[in-house]
């Protein structure tokens, strides 16, 4: 288990001597966003059973054109080393905050996970959260998180985090825990990781209402977390998974046009 007895004292001094512009140095016009989505390759008789190799290259296509809609950058990752590949999304964090420097935040948005409300600007997501977080915070946010259940903290299938010496700092104790092999994997170790303030990361974390960032299908069992018309996206983890080919079936040309 990770020893989580540690000071951030170091990391603070070298985040607050680091080159990395402060936020308040960023206009809204001069952050650029990356996108970010895991496709695996491989099919499992899990995605077949889905439909997943077609509704995956709907997703493809989806985020691509958001993409192209706000200037922003879409990476996409085909590989993952782990069993359970969400732990790849952290895996490939720090390689990608390092392989594009220019990217002031990324979106880590899941492989079930589709724009349906296009005109939303991540940019504009930022700019509020860095707003509200400020007030009597002395930190600068690092990560903007959609509320689930209250046991969860978070749902990590979307979630935006900014390209900064903390993150890469914090990123190695958040993948440390993969072996403490959790049934949620990343997401319940992150909530370790935020329940005990590693690092002050509920400083440096803003949590807003899920449907902010990523409401589940219109069937899930909690109003608060289902896709109203005009949300951002909807997502289709858990309990959302059956409902997920025909909802891509019956959106398909929503989601892939301009």
């Amino acid at each position: 288990m990770l020893n989580l007895n540690l000071l951030d004292n170091d990391i603070d001094k070298n985040v607050s001597n680091s080159k990395f512009p402060k936020l308040e140095q960023l206009s809204p016009t001069s952050l650029h966003i990356c996108i970010y989505t895991l496709f695996k390759r491989q099919l499992t008789p899990f995605s077949l059973l889905f439909g997943f190799d077609e509704t995956f290259k709907v997703a493809e296509l989806n985020h691509q054109v958001y993409a192209d809609l706000h200037d922003y950058t879409f990476l996409i990752g085909r590989e993952t080393k782990f069993k359970i590949p969400a732990w790849e999304k952290i895996n490939s964090l720090k390689n990608e905050l390092d392989s594009n420097s220019s990217c002031n935040w990324f979106w880590f948005a899941d492989a079930d996970l589709y724009i349906v409300n296009k005109s939303v600007s991540l940019i504009s997501l930022i700019e509020e959260a860095i707003k509200v977080h400020s007030k009597n915070n002395e930190h600068e946010l690092e990560m903007i998180f959609g509320q689930d259940y209250s046991d969860f903290v978070i749902n990590a299938g979307s979630f935006l985090i900014r390209n900064s010496l903390f993150i890469k700092n914090f990123i190695p104790f958040w993948l440390d825990l993969e072996k403490e092999n959790y049934p949620l994997a990343e997401q319940e170790s992150f909530a370790v990781l935020y329940k005990q303030n590693f690092l002050n990361i509920q400083k440096r974390s803003f949590i807003t209402p899920m449907r902010t960032i990523n409401s589940y299908c219109k069937e899930h069992e909690i109003e608060r977390l289902r896709f109203h018309d005009g949300d951002f996206v909807v997502h289709f983890p858990g309990q959302c998974k059956q409902r997920h080919k025909s909802f891509v079936k019956q959106n398909k040309h929503l989601l892939v046009n301009y």
